[in-house]
């Protein structure tokens, strides 16, 4: 069952669950929940968390065997179960009381456990669906592609995710409308996500987007040493996903391991890019990294110079 499922059937629900989420977001849903299903006067008699790769599993299965004090069930959390040995905890599982709910966090079903439900995330999950319903619930709204932006910035974590989202909530709290500007300036880094588009620019030969995104870069007080830092590292990372890509592995699996999700849903976008022409734009930023620091040449006005002529000279459609 997912989470939904599970929330809905807690008024009737079965002796023991194995929870398989990968999300802390996830397993943080689940374990208030289960809290929650103990009234607050009754969680030091009702309510009981064991960490399993720290405390005994004797423990909480004593826990779980015992009756519950006020409440109709007791509720038992066990974190890292993967870890519990599985001789005292076994037996507990082929035979759970009836007035316990244990839900068990792991990573995968352990081999040798019972037949026991499963607590997972619904698939094909839709974190922008997901983001869209909070930003309702809070009575703000989003402007078009701003909830896009957010995930391109910070990933599919969910609870950075939210975090992430509750500074936009504060950040737009008079208008009440999350744009795609307070995105840029307020997740994570702004000037992170700014070199990204910077780099994006510089990739389509825009030169003009590019020197006006480097502006903004500079009144954020970005020093140029930085911007090329993090310009290669782009462009690095930009490569790797091409020819990656070029050896026939999945988009999703290209995101993850290169961390460029500023490209999340534009995998067509990164397909068009040409591993030679990355490699030129790698080769100016390097010569331009060792002019600076060889030369004495100003760095601002060096890596504006440097700028133009990757875009001018760049063929990457």
């Amino acid at each position: 069952m997912n989470i939904s499922e599970f929330q809905k059937a807690s008024s009737n629900p079965d002796p023991v669950y194995l929870l398989i989420a990968g999300q802390p977001y996830m397993r943080r849903i689940v374990f208030e929940h289960c809290r929650n299903q103990v009234a607050e006067s009754a969680r030091p008699f009702d309510w009981g968390v064991f960490d399993l790769a720290e405390e005994p599993v004797n423990e909480l299965v004593q826990i779980a065997r015992t009756l519950p004090w006020i409440g109709p069930r007791r509720w038992v959390y066990g974190k890292n179960a993967q870890q519990a040995d599985p001789k005292p905890l076994i037996p507990y599982l082929q035979k759970p009381s009836e007035r316990t709910v244990l839900v068990l966090e792991v990573e995968k079903a352990p081999a040798g456990w019972p037949p026991l439900t499963r607590i997972e995330p619904a698939e094909n999950f839709d974190v922008i669906r997901w983001l869209s319903r909070k930003v309702e619930h809070e009575g703000y709204q989003a402007e078009p592609g701003s909830l896009e932006t957010l995930v391109e910035i910070v990933g599919e974590d969910l609870q950075l995710l939210e975090s992430e989202l509750e500074k936009q909530l504060l950040h737009c709290y008079e208008k009440k409308v999350i744009t795609v500007d307070s995105v840029r300036d307020m997740a994570l880094d702004g000037r992170q996500y700014g070199v990204f588009a910077l780099g994006d620019a510089i990739a389509q030969g825009d030169t003009r987007e590019a020197l006006k995104i480097l502006g903004k870069l500079y009144e954020g007080g970005m020093a140029a040493p930085l911007v090329l830092a993090t310009l290669y590292s782009t462009f690095r990372r930009l490569l790797v996903a091409v020819e990656m890509l070029n050896r026939k592995r999945p988009f999703a699996e290209v995101l993850r391991q290169t961390n460029i999700w500023s490209y999340k849903g534009r995998e067509r976008k990164v397909r068009s890019y040409c591993e030679k022409d990355l490699r030129h734009i790698l080769l100016q930023l390097y010569a331009s990294d060792r002019s600076c620091k060889t030369t004495g040449t100003d760095e601002k006005i060096h890596l504006e110079r440097v700028v133009v002529d990757t875009c001018r000279r760049s063929s990457v459609k």
